[in-house]
């Protein structure tokens, strides 16, 4: 079984209790909503948030960037995970 398609959808979830916070009031939590389709048809659900929604944009184009490196790949989440931090390790010395 192999990752056909990722799909997103960026959303800002009202809150039903505000949280209130040193820096200010949370009333909407970012989000970007994430479906994993496979060639089994099989779909998976995931998301990624942040706090601010100035960042959504950023994250929603981070999860399209990471979504694009494990298109086609076997679904194996070990493996999955393994091939994106090789490509992201920072080699320090």
């Amino acid at each position: 079984m192999n990752i056909a398609s990722i799909r997103m959808t960026p959303v800002l979830a009202p809150l039903l209790r505000p949280v209130r916070t040193a820096s200010g009031t949370i009333d909407r939590f970012p989000l970007v909503l994430i479906d994993v389709d496979t060639n089994a048809g099989v779909v998976g659900r995931a998301y990624a948030q942040v706090y601010l929604p100035e960042l959504l944009p950023a994250l929603e184009q981070a999860v399209a960037s990471l979504a694009n490196m494990v298109i086609s790949l076997p679904l194996a989440p070990r493996d999955v995970h393994a091939r994106l931090v090789s490509r992201h390790e920072v080699v320090v010395g």
